[in-house]
């Protein structure tokens, strides 16, 4: 499966070229593991997914808490209403962040990353 990255300010982006079943697992396992060296915020877009095998649920759910130790996050968008259901029933909505676009859940990470550091410092700034 192919799998492109793309960093906007301090976040990495990672897109899934698929579903993530048999081989998309493994990669997408290979590639997450690769980025948590490099990148604390990770954004998982699943636009192109359908399916998620149990493995990448549990993949998912590993590295959502591997981020959180690291003192970053890993948090989804463009998740569909299946996938969606499927994380409601196996209990993980209260553990794995969902967001409809990407400018919402880039804001979620907080202040560290780079358009929120700037807005503070313009409202600052208006204040004094």
């Amino acid at each position: 499966m192919k799998i492109r990255k793309y960093e906007i300010e301090k976040v990495t982006i990672v897109l899934p070229g698929g579903d993530l079943v048999y081989e998309g697992t493994k990669d997408l396992d290979v590639y997450l593991g690769t980025v948590a060296d490099a990148s604390p915020y990770v954004l998982l877009d699943l636009v192109n997914t359908k399916y998620l095998s149990a493995k990448a649920i549990g993949l998912i759910t590993f590295y959502v808490k591997h981020f959180r130790e690291k003192h970053g996050g890993l948090k989804l968008i463009h998740v569909n209403n299946n996938l969606k259901k499927l994380f409601g029933i196996a209990g993980l909505l209260k553990v794995v962040e969902i967001f409809e676009s990407e400018d919402v859940a880039l804001s979620s990470f907080g202040p560290q990353i780079g358009k929120l550091e700037k807005m503070s410092l313009w409202a600052k700034e208006a204040v004094a």
